[in-house]
């Protein structure tokens, strides 16, 4: 299960905020930057995206940064169907 998801506008600091989450013991972040799983019109293959969290210890909280999520109407309802799915609470 996923922990959190970062989001934002181009040249927000995405990037920087990325590296130093790397950086802290207690997190564990996708291998890529910007998976773009949820703002693909694509059938949802959960197993295909855990595949990027794979290597994390799971003692440790998970996340990834898209920042364009913050763009798609449908982006939410997406996540939270991905909660849902795994496990996740309201």
């Amino acid at each position: 299960m996923l922990d959190f998801i970062g989001l934002g506008a181009q040249k927000s600091g995405t990037t920087l905020l990325y590296e130093h989450l790397k950086t802290v013991d207690e997190i564990c972040l996708s291998k890529q930057k910007e998976i773009h799983f949820f703002d693909t019109d694509t059938q949802r293959d959960y197993t295909s995206y855990d595949k990027y969290f794979l290597h994390c210890d799971e003692t440790k909280m998970k996340g990834e940064i898209t920042p364009v999520y913050i763009y798609f109407d449908d982006i939410p309802q997406k996540i939270y169907d991905y909660a849902q799915q795994h496990g996740g609470g309201e």
